[in-house]
């Protein structure tokens, strides 16, 4: 175990293969880190030893070595808890990735594993290939690239642009403007309210519910599947609502169904 005085919220840098990483951001003003093999192989075990754990002005790094191909067969299991509002920049091949809690911003990039992140105030960017992802919450932007996972997020308060070939796109709670584009998996766009929505989808289903009292422009093309609203120009704000935002939606699919709807107050939120 490593454990170092960090009395400030830290950047924290993970570069690993294969196996699992669970990191918490919390209330604590020092860093602990485990490294554990993640089964009893001889890879494993030496590449636990040869995991790079050190903070150097700030940053924490959790580096397992490069190259060399008794590493790539090897996995390891790290476990580490840093305090509350820390970044990270993590990157990932196959390793289950698990970043609990509240983080200030992070970039993450995963070939095959799969990503859960709890809360970020900041802005958030994700690259995957096959792996799925799920976020609780993001405060800022979000920009998510992925092959084929899936990705489900609970809230965006700012813009999110998501973009998948095979995988499905979920956004419970979208504040921002918001782009979403999928090959053959489906979008869902929820709570929408302000700026401008654009779902595009080859075969997938699309689903978008938009705020009581949110005026809204729509643009909706679907060339074999079925469209349906229930949007209503009576529509008023929710009691006390004294903002006039409005919403331009802009929904294409070739194939996939459209429901647009009006969102319940206390409905959809993940």
């Amino acid at each position: 175990m490593y454990e170092f005085q960090t009395p400030d919220p830290i950047l924290v840098s993970v570069r690993l293969g294969g196996g699992a990483a669970t990191i918490t951001a919390e209330e604590r003003d020092t860093t602990v880190v485990t490294v554990e093999p993640y089964d009893n192989s001889d890879a494993s075990r030496s590449l636990a030893e040869s995991t790079r754990v050190a903070v150097d002005g700030g940053r924490l790094i959790i580096h397992a070595p490069e190259s060399s191909f008794i590493w790539r067969r090897g996995s390891v299991r790290v476990t580490a808890q840093v305090p509350l509002d820390s970044g990270f920049e993590c990157n990932v091949a196959s390793a289950e990735t698990v970043l609990a809690g509240r983080w200030s911003e992070g970039t993450a990039n995963s070939a095959s594993g799969n990503l859960q992140i709890g809360a970020v105030a900041g802005n958030l960017k994700i690259n995957t290939a096959s792996g799925d992802v799920r976020v609780h919450a993001v405060g800022r932007g979000l920009n998510l690239r992925s092959a084929s996972g899936n990705a489900e997020i609970g809230s965006v308060g700012g813009d999110a642009s998501l973009t998948s070939a095979s995988g499905d796109l979920a956004v419970h709670d979208t504040g921002g403007s918001a782009m979403a584009r999928t090959a053959s998996g489906d979008i869902e766009l929820f709570r929408a309210r302000q700026g401008e929505v654009r779902a595009q989808t080859a075969s997938g289903d699309v689903q978008i519910s938009v705020l009581p009292g949110t005026g809204v422009y729509l643009d909706v093309h679907s060339l074999s599947g079925y469209t349906q609203s229930d949007l209503s120009l009576g529509d008023a704000p929710p009691a006390g609502n004294t903002s006039k935002s409005t919403l331009s939606l802009r929904v294409h699919t070739a194939s996939g169904d459209v429901a647009i709807m009006r969102a319940q107050v206390a409905q959809d939120a993940a």
